[in-house]
């Protein structure tokens, strides 16, 4: 007998398989003995196809089909199947448990007697008249360890076909106890018969067996290495910026207005990441990039204006991410920085739009800027799970680890904490804390709130609040956003004056709209603003950040991102007139 058998079967489909088969067994070789076995069948069901497919009807109990060949073409009725292998079994002692298989052969320490063993199996389960056959006929299926049978997952025709085998050598062994008689010989002999019909199944399953061996020996030896991966990836892009005047800043009251350099540019970044892991737990990450992607605040007048992924390298390859992480216990993971960045340890909380080739086009709407502080530096932090709701983060990072003047601690740092609360799978909250020290030019603010105190003071103390949340709404709609404090003092100035700057950004992501990986993105904010400084130097208006932009994930290595934003009052200035800055991003990535 062969079976029509499609590319994926559950378990439950299965033992429907080996029961039908199993009865069949028993009566061709009944049959074979007495003649009056074989008479009054009835034909095979009609709901049988050659689909392979589960009958959509529930009362169906045989859902796989089969079709009878030449050699065995009995067709048998079920209340036939039943009594000839009650009669079939009346002749076999008790099973003989040799084997080890986990699933299908019989295994001392997850055998099983009867099918209320398992208490994943239900008397009302379409499937379970065919499964108690297979455990208690024929003593060919065990559960796992923890009593659990797991009918829904899925089997391959390899998978079925060594199954077959192992609870056919099953049913052998038991008939193999009665060897001396004529008639278990003959019974053998029809046994072997079905075997024989997979044996091109076995054949393709050892085909296969050898072919994956030839290529995981290739690979083994081709490979890049045992212990990292590489990734990488390669972004295009055409942009320019539009208006008609560069913005002027009252940082300088000298300063004229040009006109904007408004020329499209096309500019590109490549990024090569080696991921290298010497226990699967812990991770060395390197980055190279090489890029030409200018600040475009030099075309504007104004760093308001950055894209997201600007990296001008002068043609140089440059190291740009190097650090070490790893576990410590089961709660917490230390990061050791040669060069990074305060969110390789915190979650910036902007799952969508926080990343610079697959989410927000400018750099303002990719984080907060409590992150920009001490960007590129030297350092480490901890995240600890204080629960499964409840992160802690702590980050310090040096400025001019390498320079023997200043050392780990006395130049530039960023000291870095953070809460970060998870109260459920769709809600995320950030309460994060900085202190800093000439490090609060973040480069996508206003000049005066890069330099409140205008280049007098060469040790500016920065105590920087924010928050930041993300919540996902439906599956189709995710809000997100940011607030953010600064209290910057000059501790070198007489007086130590001290100013304020202001921040916010509200975010909406729409993830697979128009196609599965697909992003719409929104950004509406106030990039830092100084609102209030004891040495005179403020922000006199407000500028207003609106961004949009639409991911099309043309496939998993290429996606393609127009869009645009636009800057009303540059720099804080009502005197300048908007700015527009529209790109196309082409990402490859592998």
């Amino acid at each position: 007998m062969s079976a029509c058998l499609c590319a994926y079967w559950n378990r439950d489909d299965i033992r429907s398989v080996l029961s039908f088969l199993g009865s069949a067994i028993a009566t061709s070789l009944l049959g074979s003995l007495n003649p009056a076995f074989a008479m009054e069948t009835e034909p095979m069901p009609s709901s049988w196809s050659l689909s392979g497919h589960r009958s959509a009807s529930p009362q169906m109990q045989y859902p796989i089909s089969l079709k009878p060949t030449s050699r065995l073409d009995a067709t048998v009725g079920k209340h036939e199947l039943q009594t000839s292998v009650s009669k079939l079994l009346d002749t076999v002692r008790t099973p003989s448990p040799t084997s080890t298989s986990e699933f299908w052969e019989v295994d001392r320490r997850l055998a099983l007697t009867s099918v209320s063993e398992l208490s994943d199996v239900q008397p009302t389960d379409w499937a379970f008249q065919a499964l108690r056959s297979l455990i208690e006929r024929y003593g060919c299926i065990s559960g796992d360890a923890d009593g659990l049978y797991r009918g829904e997952q899925s089997l391959s025709r390899a998978e079925f076909a060594a199954g077959m085998n192992a609870c056919l050598n099953q049913i052998r062994e038991q008939l193999g106890e009665n060897a001396a008689a004529a008639d278990v010989q003959a019974d053998l002999a029809i046994l072997q018969r079905l075997q024989t019909e997979f044996a091109s199944e076995l054949l393709a399953l050892r085909n296969q067996i050898a072919t994956l061996e030839s290529q995981t020996g290739t690979l083994a030896d081709q490979q890049f290495s045992t212990t990292t991966k590489l990734r990488g990836e390669v972004l295009f892009s055409l942009s320019g910026a539009f208006g008609d005047e560069k913005a002027v800043s009252d940082l300088d009251p000298t300063d004229t207005a040009d006109e904007i350099s408004n020329n499209l540019i096309f500019t590109d970044r490549l990024r090569l990441v080696f991921d290298t892991s010497f226990s699967g737990d812990d991770l060395l990450r390197l980055r190279l990039q090489v890029g030409n992607t200018p600040n475009l605040g030099t075309a504007t007048g104004t760093s308001m204006s950055r894209l997201g992924f600007d990296s001008s390298t002068a043609r140089e390859v440059v190291l740009n991410q190097l650090y070490y992480r790893f576990p410590v216990g089961q709660s917490a993971e230390v990061t050791v920085m040669a060069n990074g960045t305060l969110f390789d340890v915190a979650d910036t909380i902007n799952p969508l739009l926080g990343f610079d080739s697959r989410g927000s086009i400018s750099a303002f709407g990719l984080r907060s800027p409590i992150y920009r502080e001490e960007i590129g530096a030297t350092g480490a932090g901890v995240s600890y799970d204080v629960s499964p709701h409840v992160n802690l983060a702590l980050v310090y990072l040096a400025g001019e680890a390498n320079n023997p003047n200043s050392g780990l601690f006395g130049g530039s740092y960023t000291a870095l904490g953070q809460v970060t609360l998870r109260p459920t799978p769709d809600l995320t909250v950030g309460l994060t804390y900085t202190r800093s020290r000439n490090a609060i030019s973040i480069g996508t603010s206003s000049a005066i709130a890069n330099d409140p105190f205008g280049g007098a003071s060469d040790s500016i103390i920065g105590n920087s609040y924010g928050l930041q949340a993300s919540w996902l709404v439906n599956p189709d709609v995710r809000i997100g956003g940011w607030i953010g404090l600064v209290d910057v003092t000059a501790n070198d100035l007489q007086g130590n004056p001290d100013a304020d700057i202001f921040y916010y950004a509200l975010n909406v992501g729409l993830p697979d709209l128009g196609g599965e990986g697909n992003l719409a993105g929104f950004v509406f904010g106030q990039p830092p603003r100084v609102l209030q400084n004891q040495l005179g130097l403020e922000d006199p208006d407000t500028s207003l950040h609106f961004e949009g932009f639409y991911r099309f994930q043309v496939n998993k290595h290429l996606a393609i991102t127009p869009g645009m934003f636009v800057i009303t009052n540059p720099e804080h200035n009502g005197q300048n007139g908007a700015i527009v800055v529209g790109t196309v991003r082409t990402v490859f990535s592998f």
